[in-house]
């Protein structure tokens, strides 16, 4: 995978655990 093609949110989710914690987001039920 060459991470110099990924834009910078996706670089952040994919490689700097950049997501929110279980259960916090917006579309929990």
């Amino acid at each position: 995978m060459d991470l110099s093609k990924l834009t910078p949110e996706q670089f952040k989710v994919t490689q700097q655990c950049g997501t929110e914690a279980p259960f916090t987001g917006q579309y929990v039920n």
